[in-house]
C-alpha cells in the first residue's frame, strides 16, 4: 500500500508521531473530559509512553498546526490484512474543540485512504451521545450505518451507552465528490457517460477592495468559484442568482460574461469535460456574506475573501482565474478566453491551448 509519512490540509500537518510528542499526547490522553468517550483512558505517564513507541509512520499521525508547529491531536487510519477496509480514529485536545479541525483532519484521513490506499470501505466508531465525532463523520459524507444499544463502555462515567458506526464506500466518496450527477440524483445539465462526466456550470466574479470571493471545503482544500451546475430549462443568469443564495445566503445582481472556460480534466478516477461560463456579480451594499454552509453531500463549504494580488501564491481552480483576473475586472473590457486541455490518457501528457479576445 502507499503509505505516506506526512499529510498536510488548509491548516494542519499530520506528521509522524515520536517520543518526543509526550507532553502534548499526555495533555489529552490523561484528562477525564477529553478520553470521556474513548475506548481507551484516562492514561497514567506508563500507558502513553507504550503508546508512543508502539505506533506505526503511515497509519498513526501527530496533528499540528501549519503556523506553529503546535501539537494539538492525534490520529489514525488502520486498513485490515486485505487492505479492503479501514477503521478512523482521532482525539484533538478538549481547547481545540469546536474549530472545525476534527472535519478538516477527518477529510484527509478518508481522501487518503480512497485515493492513496485504494481502500474499497472506511469506517469509524463511536459512542452515540459523543455528537461531536457524530458530526464529523456526517460532514465528510460518512453515513450512520448501525446504532448498537447499550454497546459502548464510557469508560469515565462508568455506564454503557449506544454506539454508532459510520462508514463510506469509495464508489461514493468519487462519486460525491465531482457532483451528484454522477449517481442520476441532480436536476443539472449535467450527465455521466462510459468514458466520464460533462458539466455545464457556472461561477461568480464577485469581488471588493481588491479581493475576491471564493469557496473551499472541508476535503477538497483548494479554492473553486461561488457557483454550481445550471439546470435543465434554466438560463445562466438566474442558474447563478440561485447559486449565490443557496451558498452565501444573499441576493446578487449577475453583470456582464466575463469569461467562458472549457476545461477537462481528472480528478479522484473521475474524468471530466467542463464548460462554465463566468459572470461579474454585484452584491448588496449591506449584504452579509455567509462564511460556511454544509452541503447536501455533508462537507462543510467555507467562503474567503482572497487579496487579488496573493492568488499566485494559493491553489485555485480554474487557474486561468490567475492570470486573467486583473484583466477581467478593468471596467469596460469584456474578455472571452478558451482554455481548452487535451488529455493524453495513454502516456499521461497534458497539453493546453490558449487563446482570447478583448473587446
Amino acid at each position: 500500500m502507499n503509505y505516506k509519512d506526512t499529510l498536510e490540509t488548509k491548516r494542519l500537518i499530520m506528521r509522524p508521531l515520536t517520543t518526543d510528542d509526550f507532553e502534548a499526547v499526555h495533555s489529552w490522553a490523561s484528562h477525564p473530559a477529553n478520553t470521556r468517550y474513548m475506548a481507551w483512558g484516562p492514561n497514567d505517564e506508563g500507558q502513553t509512553r507504550g503508546f508512543l513507541v508502539s505506533v506505526n509512520p503511515g497509519k498513526d499521525y501527530a496533528v499540528a498546526l501549519k503556523e506553529t508547529g503546535t501539537v494539538i491531536g492525534s490520529c489514525g487510519i488502520y486498513p485490515d490484512a486485505n487492505g479492503d477496509t479501514a477503521e478512523l480514529g482521532w482525539i484533538l485536545h478538549i481547547d481545540r474543540w469546536k474549530q472545525g479541525y476534527g472535519t478538516e483532519l477527518g477529510g484527509e484521513l478518508i481522501r487518503y485512504g480512497f485515493e492513496d490506499l485504494k481502500l474499497r470501505r472506511i469506517f469509524a466508531t463511536c459512542a452515540a451521545v459523543n455528537y461531536g465525532s457524530c458530526r464529523v463523520m456526517e460532514r465528510n459524507g460518512m453515513r450512520r450505518e448501525a446504532t448498537h444499544k447499550k454497546s459502548f463502555w464510557a469508560r469515565v462515567d462508568k455506564e454503557w451507552v449506544e454506539g454508532a458506526e459510520y462508514a463510506i464506500l469509495a464508489e461514493d466518496y468519487f462519486a460525491e465528490s465531482g457532483d451528484r450527477s454522477t449517481t442520476g440524483q441532480s436536476a443539472d445539465c449535467c450527465y455521466k457517460t462510459d468514458r466520464g462526466v460533462f458539466r455545464y456550470r457556472v461561477g461568480a466574479m464577485i469581488q471588493r477592495d481588491g479581493k475576491l470571493l471564493m469557496a473551499t471545503n472541508s476535503r477538497d482544500h483548494y479554492y473553486y468559484s461561488v457557483g454550481g451546475g445550471v439546470r435543465f430549462g434554466e438560463t445562466t443568469e438566474a442558474a447563478l442568482k440561485r447559486e449565490v443564495s443557496e451558498e452565501i445566503g444573499t441576493d446578487c445582481t449577475i453583470g456582464k460574461l466575463a469569461l467562458v472556460h472549457e476545461n477537462l480534466f481528472e480528478e479522484r478516477g473521475i474524468k471530466y469535460h467542463e464548460l462554465a461560463l463566468f459572470y461579474f456579480v454585484d452584491l448588496p451594499a449591506d449584504a452579509i456574506v455567509r462564511s460556511e454552509r454544509l452541503t447536501d453531500s455533508g462537507l462543510v463549504e467555507s467562503f474567503e475573501w482572497l487579496p487579488i494580488n496573493q492568488l499566485d501564491a494559493l491553489i485555485l481552480y480554474p487557474e486561468v482565474l490567475k492570470t486573467a483576473i486583473t484583466r477581467l475586472l478593468k471596467p469596460n473590457k469584456e474578455v472571452f478566453i478558451k482554455n481548452l486541455i487535451q488529455m493524453q490518457s495513454d502516456c499521461g501528457i497534458c497539453s493546453e491551448y490558449q487563446t482570447d479576445w478583448r473587446s
